[in-house]
Parts: C-alpha cells; structure tokens; sequence
C-alpha cells in the first residue's frame, strides 16, 4: 500500500495533469465537417471544453477521495 507521502506525490501529479489538460480540446475532424454553422460549432467546442474542465475536476475529487 502506498505511502502517505506517495499518495501526496500521486495526488499532486493528478491535479497537475488535469490543470494540463484543462487548457485544451480536441475536437473530432468529424464535428467541425458535419457543423456548417461557425456560431453552432463555437457552441459545441465550448461545451466539450466545459464538459473537460468538469470531467478534470471530478476526477481529482475521486481521486482525494480515496
């Protein structure tokens, strides 16, 4: 089982990945084909980086949580 100082060190590489992560999307070639509209697409980047930053987040509260 893993030491409180490495739960801390893994705990922390986890935050630092998610704040990484957090600062990009990426979005499928598919999305910006079928998308014709430039205001629609703007939409659904943003909701997928929304969705990211709350996926990140939830993530490193699980991740504390145990």
């Amino acid at each position: 089982m893993a030491t409180s100082t490495e739960r801390k060190l893994y705990i922390k590489q986890i935050e630092q990945i998610c704040e990484e992560g957090k600062k990009s999307v990426i979005i499928p070639s598919s999305l910006i084909d079928e998308t014709t509209n430039d205001a629609e697409l703007g939409r659904m980047v943003r909701d997928l980086m929304k969705k990211k930053i709350v996926d990140c987040e939830n993530h490193v509260r699980y991740m504390k949580s145990l």
